[in-house]
C-alpha cells in the first residue's frame, strides 16, 4: 500500500515535471517567433527610414550642390530609393509605390502614376491578406487611366478589381 502511493507520487511528479517542460518548450518557441517578428519589423523600419532619407538629402543643397531641387526630382529619387533600399520588402515596397503613384495623379503625371500603381497592384496582388490594399491600389490605377485616356486600360483595371473583390 504504502509503495503504491510512492509510486503514485512518482508518477505524478514526474508528468508535472514533463508537462512544465512541453510548455516551457513552447513558450520559448513563441518568445522565438516574436523576436524573429520584431527584428524583421525593425529591419524594414530601418529601410524606409532610409528611404526617407534619401529623399530628403537631395532638397539639402550641399548634396545637390546649391542646385534648386524640384518636386519632380524628388519624386524621382523616392522611387529609385524605394526601388533600391525595399527591393526585399514587397510590402513596404507596394505602399510606397501606391502613395507615390498618388502622388502623381495628383501631380497630373497620369504614366508616371500608373506605372507605379501596377507595380503596387502587382505587389499587393502576390502577397498574402492584402486583398484591401490591392483593391485600393486598383482604384487609383482605374482613376489614373481613366484620366489618362485609356479608357480600355481603365476598365479592364476595374473588372479586375471587381473580380478580386468577389473572392
Amino acid at each position: 500500500r504504502i509503495a503504491f502511493a510512492s509510486a503514485l507520487v512518482a508518477v505524478t511528479f514526474v508528468l508535472c515535471i514533463t508537462t512544465f517542460a512541453i510548455l516551457m518548450a513552447m513558450q520559448s518557441q513563441r518568445i522565438a517567433r516574436e523576436r524573429d517578428q520584431a527584428d524583421q519589423e525593425r529591419q524594414q523600419a530601418q529601410k524606409v527610414s532610409r528611404v526617407a532619407l534619401n529623399v530628403v538629402a537631395i532638397a539639402d543643397p550641399s548634396e545637390s550642390f546649391g542646385n534648386d531641387v524640384s518636386g519632380s526630382k524628388l519624386l524621382e529619387q523616392a522611387a529609385k530609393s524605394i526601388e533600391r533600399e525595399l527591393s526585399d520588402q514587397p510590402a513596404a515596397r507596394a505602399r510606397l509605390l501606391q502613395a507615390l503613384g498618388r502622388v502623381y495623379v495628383r501631380r497630373g503625371d497620369f504614366r508616371s502614376s500608373i506605372t507605379h500603381l501596377r507595380n503596387a497592384v502587382r505587389e499587393f496582388s502576390e502577397m498574402n491578406g492584402a486583398d484591401n490594399e490591392a483593391l485600393m491600389a486598383i482604384a487609383y490605377l482605374t482613376f489614373a487611366l481613366r484620366m489618362s485616356g485609356d479608357f480600355q486600360g481603365a476598365r479592364q483595371a476595374a473588372v479586375g478589381g471587381h473580380e478580386l473583390a468577389k473572392r
